[in-house]
């Protein structure tokens, strides 16, 4: 598993097992129990999914089709369809008004739309839903040569969720099928619904419990073999890095002698930069002080008199500031970007009043800020670079010298890329050589009492408060109670299970960033200890803390999870070939879409 890579099996346990898929990442404020088709719903009616083309008919051609079959299953066009709109709901859950930045105009067909060279979206969301479906039955064939089947706490949730479908129906005015065919056009019934709610259901199931015996059968070997197979993924370097370039203005069809010569001249003057500050950067310290008095020298005065010029000459000749007064707003924006780049407290832009050029100014120095500071010194700062094999036959010469084996913090070197019209000096140095992501993981688990539960009304103060006192109080209450009790992890979980109203009680392997900012400080205390309790209060509500304890780190986390996820292809593969799971690819044209 890749970092932010998601893997085909990675797919099938966020959009099969997670209940919550729509929702992203965890932060500690998911609703309890709530199913695939509750969220799709939800996220249906909040994005107005009714922009999406919809082709009324029948819908009896599409359910005479047969989609995916298996030995003991055969999934309907229908069914299919249903998967199909989930996929769309939840692109547009995820993105919302954005999607037109990915290119993807929800008042058209998807059909006439391009994904990529080869694709429509149609067929990206086709592809996606396909891969689901043959997944959810690999599952389902799976569960029933195990005698897996749905109880009655399942059958509860399955309910709950039609039940769901119709008070969305109720709210809109529609009968439960005028409902079903707005959002999922006339091919879906509600037993199609049905069915694949069921389906989805029985696969999360037996997916829980597949992932649990692959999770213990990870071995230390296996996770090493893996970072050892995708180094790029686990091991990076950091380092501090300037660009000094060089380019050739040619000003008619070929560059004359007086322009070569100043290219030249360039040449030499960027390559004689790097290597003052290749030698001048001792440390990271040292580095940075040689960028700081670099660009608050000429770079920084070259910059603000090109800022003015372009900020005034607008301005009448009677409105233009005089050159004393240019002067002086030079040496104050130079101080200002040195104490800002030192990080001095009190750093403040310079004023220039009410006058006719002080909004030039002003915007002048905007603008020498930003190309000083914000795109010079703060990139500066080069981490999370990917290892690439040194020995590799396509190496870099930067690569060759960045992860070399003998490569130590402190060491510097000049990349140098030399052409007939831009050439680049680029100073390197190290400060931490090649490494896995060694950052904390937690474990912990929480209740969550939600003041919205509790009469929360945003319109009205005076009962918000008094939802939140009321939250606020339960929580006080149930962990009182806990406290009294064996005070242990499966007494919280049990606890947790009859009152939170997030999905989950315990979250695993918790990265730093994870969850929200309150809930993430309690969890990362450097004094926290097994067996911690406590109550947060975020946006969400009121969380009662169990701290379960610290972690793998993450490398080695993302690094049994990847193992995880192979094993899981590979078990795909194997059970699809197994039940005979295939997809009828002539019945995917006929999803209105």
């Amino acid at each position: 598993m890749g970092k932010g890579n998601r893997s085909r099996t990675n797919r099938a346990a966020e959009i099969i097992a997670s209940q919550e898929h729509f929702q992203g990442k965890k932060s500690g404020n998911k609703t309890k129990k709530i199913t695939v088709i509750t969220s799709i719903i939800v996220a249906v009616v909040l994005i107005g999914m009714i922009a999406l083309i919809v082709i009324n008919s029948s819908g009896i051609t599409v359910r005479a089709k047969t989609a995916v079959k298996s030995d003991n299953y055969r999934v309907s066009g229908s069914v299919l369809t249903y998967y199909f709109y989930l996929q769309y709901s939840e692109f547009l859950s995820y993105y919302g008004s954005y999607s037109s930045y990915f290119g993807l105009d929800t008042s058209k067909s998807l059909k006439s739309q391009s994904y990529d060279e080869n694709r429509t979206w149609y067929d990206y969301f086709m592809d996606n839903t396909v891969e689901q479906l043959t997944q959810i039955v690999s599952l389902c064939e799976a569960a029933k040569r195990d005698g897996v089947k749905l109880d009655d706490e399942d059958r509860k949730d399955i309910d709950a969720n039609i039940d769901t479908l119709k008070e969305y129906a109720s709210q809109n005015n529609m009968s439960l099928s005028t409902f079903i065919t707005a959002k999922f056009s006339d091919a879906v019934k509600l037993s199609d619904i049905k069915e694949a709610t069921e389906m989805s259901v029985l696969a999360s199931k037996y997916l829980k419990t597949l992932n649990e015996k692959f999770k213990s059968e990870v071995t230390d070997e296996a996770i090493d073999k893996y970072v050892e197979d995708n180094k790029s993924d686990f091991i990076t370097a950091d380092t501090l890095k300037y660009e000094f370039k060089a380019e050739k203005s040619i000003a008619g069809a070929e560059a004359t002698e007086e322009e070569n010569k100043a290219y030249d001249d360039a040449k030499t003057n960027m390559k004689k930069l790097a290597e003052e500050l290749k030698a001048a950067a001792t440390g990271a310290d040292a580095f940075k002080t040689w960028m700081i008095n670099y660009l608050c020298g000429d770079t920084a005065s070259k910059a603000f008199d090109d800022a003015v010029a372009e900020k005034t000459k607008d301005l009448a000749d009677t409105d233009k500031p005089s050159a004393e007064v240019l002067e002086k707003a030079k040496t104050d924006t130079v101080a200002y970007l040195r104490d800002s780049m030192e990080e001095k407290e009190g750093a403040e832009a310079p004023k220039f009043g009410e006058t006719a050029y002080a909004s030039a100014l002003d915007n002048a120095v905007t603008s020498v800020y930003s190309s000083v500071v914000t795109n010079g010194f703060r990139k500066i700062e080069n981490k999370g670079v990917a290892y690439s094999d040194p020995a590799a036959e396509n190496a870099t010469a930067l690569n060759k010298w960045l992860f070399d084996a003998e490569r130590k913090a402190g060491d510097s070197y000049i990349d140098e890329t030399e052409g007939d019209t831009s050439s680049t000096y680029v100073v390197y140095l190290v400060t931490e050589t090649a490494k896995k992501d060694e950052g904390k993981t937690v474990d912990v688990a929480h209740i969550l009492i939600s003041s919205k539960t509790a009469g929360y009304d945003e319109s009205d103060t005076e009962k918000s408060n008094s939802a939140s006192e009321a939250a606020k109080k339960k929580a006080e209450e149930l962990l009182a109670g806990f406290n009294a009790g064996t005070k242990t992890l499966d007494a919280f979980k049990e606890l947790g299970e009859k009152n939170t109203e997030d999905s989950n009680v315990v979250y695993e392997a918790v990265k730093e960033g994870d969850m929200v900012e309150e809930f993430n400080d309690w969890i990362f205390d450097e004094a926290r200890a097994e067996g911690d309790t406590g109550i947060v209060k975020t946006t969400y509500g009121y969380h009662i803390m169990y701290f379960i304890g610290k972690g793998d780190p993450v490398w080695k986390v993302n690094a049994k999870n990847g193992v995880i996820n192979d094993n899981l292809k590979s078990w795909y593969e194997e059970t699809e070939a197994e039940f005979h799971v295939v997809c009828n690819r002539d019945s995917l044209t006929y999803v209105p879409a």
